[in-house]
C-alpha cells in the first residue's frame, strides 16, 4: 500500500510540474453507488447507496487531463438467518484513482468527457451477530472507466455529471461497482 501511495504521489507531482499549461481543476461529486452483490438467500439486501468522489485534474495537452482523486462507490448491506441467528453484513468499495480524462467541447457551454485509469480499490467487509462484530478488507488495483458531461456557468464554475465503473475484489471474488453522480467543478 505504501509503494502505491508513493507512486501516486510521484505521478501527481509530475502532472503538476508539466510546463506550458496552466489549466487545472478540482471537483466534488455525490450520487448513487451500486455494488453488484448476489442477494440470493438473504432476508434483506440493499446494494445501492450514496457514493461520492473528489478529483483534481491538470491539463497535459489540449483537452487531455491527468487526474488524481478518491472515489467511494458506496456500500451494500444484507441480512441472513443462520441457525436461528440474524447476521448483518456490509461491503464497501473505495479507493484512490489515477488516470486520464479527454474532454470534448460541444459548443460554448457544454462538454463531454471520457476517463480511463486505475483505482487502488479497498473492499471492506463487516459482519455482526449476537453483539460480536468482525471486519476484514482486501486491496487490489483495478481498472476504471468513466463518462461524463458538463455545463459551464462561467469560465471557472461548471456543473458536472459522471458515470464511473470498476470492480471490487475480496479474496478472489469480484463484483462490479458503479457510481452515477453530479457535482461542481472549479477550473483555475
Amino acid at each position: 500500500m505504501k509503494k502505491i501511495a508513493m507512486a501516486l504521489a510521484a505521478v501527481a507531482a509530475g502532472l503538476l510540474s508539466t510546463a506550458g499549461h496552466a489549466a487545472g481543476y478540482v471537483s466534488g461529486n455525490v450520487g448513487a453507488g451500486h455494488i453488484n452483490i448476489d442477494c440470493a438467500g438473504t432476508e434483506s439486501c440493499k446494494n445501492s447507496t450514496t457514493s461520492f468522489k473528489v478529483v483534481g485534474g491538470y491539463e497535459l495537452v489540449d483537452n487531455l487531463y491527468g487526474e488524481l482523486g478518491y472515489v467511494d462507490f458506496g456500500k451494500a448491506k444484507a441480512r441472513v438467518e443462520l441457525l436461528g441467528e440474524s447476521i448483518n453484513t456490509t461491503a464497501r468499495a473505495s479507493g484512490l484513482m489515477l488516470g486520464v480524462a479527454y474532454q470534448v467541447p460541444f459548443g460554448q457551454a457544454w462538454f463531454g468527457n471520457v476517463r480511463l485509469g486505475a483505482v487502488n480499490m479497498e473492499t471492506k467487509l463487516r459482519a455482526s451477530a449476537a453483539g460480536v462484530t468482525a471486519t476484514d478488507s482486501d486491496t487490489n488495483v483495478k481498472a476504471y472507466v468513466g463518462f461524463g458531461f458538463g455545463y459551464s456557468f462561467n469560465q471557472n464554475l461548471k456543473l458536472v455529471g459522471d458515470a464511473d465503473f470498476s470492480r471490487a475484489e475480496y479474496d478472489g471474488d469480484e463484483a462490479s461497482v458503479r457510481s452515477l453522480s453530479v457535482g461542481l467543478r472549479y477550473d483555475f
